[in-house]
């Protein structure tokens, strides 16, 4: 399985650290590695692409779900976002991205409004062919509900554990500015107040619309 492991930062990401970080993915399989970096709305992005192999065991008695959470903590521990992408959202545009219920993020046209770094993960999305919604009293129904009259793949963002179920269930789930062990759970963090952050992470810095 294709998967992709990437870091968006607000500021120069340090190369040692990228080198650590393509290296910790070799040594845990990954195969036919691609690397590539860019500037995308003043933050730099690193995308690591490789073959996945199916495993029923654990390389050397490690945990391999446990050493890419620890991956992507170390880098949230910087203050640089980070995530794994697996599946069609590796090189597919999400149908749909659902903001939690739970938290300040619930209304997309509302939060852009008052947020420019919101207001680019909304106008990003919906140029890529996208929905921007927000999640329900039970995000988990509104899944079921959503991905029903819109398809997959599907992106959840949210910041409170109540939106864990939501995250969980989508084929990427976000936590934005959330409390350590919230982040566990997920797939991707931004450690850092910027909604737009998650573009990239889904893919979709070429439908950003602002140089």
């Amino acid at each position: 399985m294709i998967t992709r492991f990437t870091v968006v930062g607000e500021r120069e990401l340090p190369d040692h650290l990228l080198f650590d970080t393509v290296s910790a993915l070799r040594h845990l399989g990954w195969l036919g590695l691609s690397e590539r970096r860019r500037i995308s709305h003043g933050m730099e992005v690193m995308d690591v692409r490789g073959h996945v192999p199916p495993v029923t065991f654990n390389h050397e008695g490690h945990d391999h779900e446990q050493m890419l959470r620890d991956l992507v903590s170390g880098w949230n521990a910087l203050g640089v976002a980070a995530g794994v992408v697996r599946g069609v959202l590796v090189d597919a545009a999400p149908r749909l991205v659902i903001m939690g219920a739970g938290s300040g993020l619930a209304d997309p046209d509302e939060i852009a409004a008052f947020s420019p770094s919101a207001g680019e993960l909304v106008r990003g999305v919906r140029a890529a062919g996208g929905e921007v919604v927000e999640a329900g009293e039970s995000g988990e129904r509104t899944l079921q509900d959503l991905v029903a009259k819109f398809g997959r793949p599907v992106v959840a963002i949210g910041d409170d554990v109540d939106d864990l179920p939501l995250l969980t269930a989508a084929d990427l789930g976000i936590a934005y500015l959330a409390q350590p062990a919230f982040r566990e759970a997920v797939d991707a963090v931004i450690p850092f107040p910027r909604l737009d952050a998650a573009l990239p992470l889904m893919g979709l810095w070429r439908s950003v619309l602002r140089p």
